[in-house]
């Protein structure tokens, strides 16, 4: 990381300016072009595709643009927990935490010594990406189509030893829905 932001731009060209900081970086850890040309090829590869589009599509290559398009973003995303793998988020809230949502009700059917450990893995996804605030949601009273609904993550919380929850303080977990705040 320090080679990457010891690198100051000498252009307003975006794309040379990052070639500049790759170069750097491969020089760093000693990557040169006679061991590696795999690496040189797919990079060599990936600028020509990206001038290529500069041009086809008249785009610009101005420094300052480059710099919005990696800028933090502010705002509300929207979106679904298998899109969201290798984001973080000030603030996450998941709702829908039902079975046959988390994992989806394939794998439930088609693979049940699976779920699980999918399940597992999609909550584990959904709250790694909170840098704060994590809001978990499991509403009462929605069913599938069938007629049937097991609230996951409030089954869960019930059995302290479940493997999903064991980890989590009490003090973190709020029940909503009824007088005494407990499933």
């Amino acid at each position: 990381m320090q080679k990457i932001n010891s690198v100051r731009p000498s252009t307003d060209n975006g794309i040379v300016y990052f070639s500049t900081i790759v170069e750097t970086v491969l020089s760093a850890c000693n990557v040169d072009k006679s061991s590696y040309p795999s690496v040189y090829e797919a990079y060599d590869d990936f600028i020509e595709k990206v001038n290529d589009r500069v041009e086809k599509y008249n785009l610009s290559f101005e420094l300052s643009l480059f710099y919005k398009t990696f800028k933090e973003k502010n705002g509300v995303v929207i979106t679904s927990c298998h899109k969201i793998k290798g984001e973080e988020y000030h603030t996450v809230i998941a709702f829908g935490i039902l079975q046959g949502k988390i994992p989806n009700w394939d794998v439930i059917i088609n693979n049940p010594s699976l779920s699980d450990d999918e399940a597992r893995k999609m909550i584990y996804v959904i709250a790694s990406r909170a840098k704060k605030e994590l809001y978990l949601i499991a509403e009462q009273g929605r069913t599938t189509r069938s007629g049937s609904a097991s609230l996951i993550f409030i089954s869960f919380a019930k059995d302290r030893d479940n493997h999903f929850i064991r980890d989590i303080s009490p003090k973190f977990i709020l029940y909503a829905g009824n007088r005494h705040g407990n499933p």
